[in-house]
């Protein structure tokens, strides 16, 4: 009884064959991969090696950038919402899919992971691509460029003398990378549209992605609208180095909610960390009048709130716009602060002879829940370090900014509180 063997395929056809690729039309194939229809066969009749599977990738990344740049920026083929369109053009379908991410992730499985890293890490942008040229035979390549057009990151360890530097093709360009690497939630309009670098280790897709969420979300100049300037950002976002929790993601979107209105024009800041317990005078919230709103900023991730605004206002305002401001004073021990009682005038006396009495208001007040009223005090409690919460740990100061009518503490300090951060009712 003949055996069977499980041979490696002889070819690159065979190998496409195996994984149900058939169809291979030469003159698509010249056309995805920009090579003669006399070079198809050629190329296809190789033996299927890590280095000749690549090597048909990269020259299908290289026809991707050329078509893209062709017809910049009405490239609708790369569009998100057509990325998983199953009637894209065949030499689309053999750039992106074929040559593209199924071939990329064929080869991980076959070959292993580290050279397909090893692939990305090698793979360069042709240089008719590149955002600016720098002379890098010069004694200072960056004499001539514009200081607008540098940008430092603000985010390296401040023991690393090494600098992290990036230079871009125009101040706008500057601006935009400036700006998306500046906070968590700028830097998410690049992890929410970060492209798999197996569907695409150019960063072409990607660069589109970043044009379209940015035209929506970015309130700047935009860069100049060609695939250099666009691919710029893209590539310098991925090896820029920022704090980790960026890469989670933007953070939960803020919702404003009227917590309590309090019948005193002074509160007293009483502050729980750890096993001590703490008051002091001088931070108490002084108010031209009463009552006091307390408006509680929260996500709906069950985490502790953001921020809490106290104001004789009827409305909130403008969170955004109250920290335009620097704040006027931190809070005594800020940052082992786990929970907060914020204490009626009326109620004072009772809290001075016995400071203990205030922790147990906050436990009844705090069981199960980020903030409330206790309901026989009138006092606030809210916790800044909720231990049942994942995520609600900041061990930071806590500021305090004077706003029209009040006081607002932010209690979490990711927040920039733009509008992109908060919820429009």
């Amino acid at each position: 009884m003949p055996t069977t063997t499980n041979q490696p395929p002889a070819t690159i056809r065979v190998w496409f064959a195996q994984r149900g690729v058939t169809d291979l039309p030469e003159h698509h194939v010249a056309r995805a991969l920009g090579v003669k229809r006399s070079e198809v066969e050629t190329l296809l009749s190789a033996a299927p090696t890590a280095e000749a599977l690549l090597n048909l990738n990269r020259l299908a990344q290289v026809r991707h950038m050329a078509l893209a740049n062709r017809v910049w920026p009405n490239c609708t083929w790369l569009a998100w919402e057509n990325r998983h369109d199953a009637q894209q053009p065949p030499v689309i379908d053999l750039i992106r899919r074929v040559f593209g991410y199924e071939m990329l992730k064929a080869v991980e499985e076959t070959f292993g992971d580290e050279v397909v890293y090893q692939y990305w890490s090698d793979l360069d942008v042709p240089s008719e691509y590149d955002d600016i040229t720098l002379d890098d035979d010069a004694l200072d390549p960056l004499e001539d460029v514009p200081e607008d057009q540098i940008v430092d990151n603000p985010h390296l360890d401040i023991e690393v003398e090494i600098g992290e530097g990036f230079v871009f093709g125009s101040a706008e360009t500057a601006a935009c990378f400036r700006w998306l690497i500046e906070s968590r939630h700028n830097y998410s309009h690049f992890v929410d549209n970060r492209t798999s670098y197996t569907n695409d280790p150019f960063g072409v897709q990607l660069a589109y992605d970043l044009r379209r969420s940015l035209k929506e979300g970015y309130w700047a100049a935009l860069p100049p609208d060609t695939l250099p300037a666009w691919l710029a950002i893209a590539h310098a976002l991925k090896v820029a180095t920022v704090p980790e929790e960026y890469q989670e993601g933007s953070l939960p979107t803020l919702y404003t909610t009227q917590a309590a209105t309090l019948p005193t024009n002074l509160l007293h800041i009483v502050q729980l960390g750890g096993d001590e317990i703490w008051l002091r005078g001088r931070d108490a919230l002084i108010f031209d009048r009463q009552p006091v709103h307390v408006f509680v900023l929260e996500s709906d991730t069950g985490q502790a709130p953001a921020a809490l605004i106290l104001t004789t206002q009827s409305e909130p305002g403008d969170p955004e716009r109250h920290r335009a401001n620097p704040p006027f004073q931190y809070l005594h021990r800020g940052n082992e602060t786990d929970q907060i009682a914020f204490v009626p005038r009326d109620q004072m006396e009772r809290i001075v002879e016995d400071i203990n009495e205030a922790e147990s208001v906050m436990f009844d007040t705090l069981d199960g829940a980020n903030y409330g009223l206790h309901a026989k005090t009138g006092i606030f409690c809210v916790w800044r370090n909720n231990p049942c919460v994942p995520g609600s740990s900041y061990g930071e100061p806590i500021p305090v900014y004077g706003i029209p009518g009040g006081y607002m503490l932010q209690l979490d300090p990711e927040y920039c509180f733009s509008p992109q951060e908060i919820a429009i009712d």
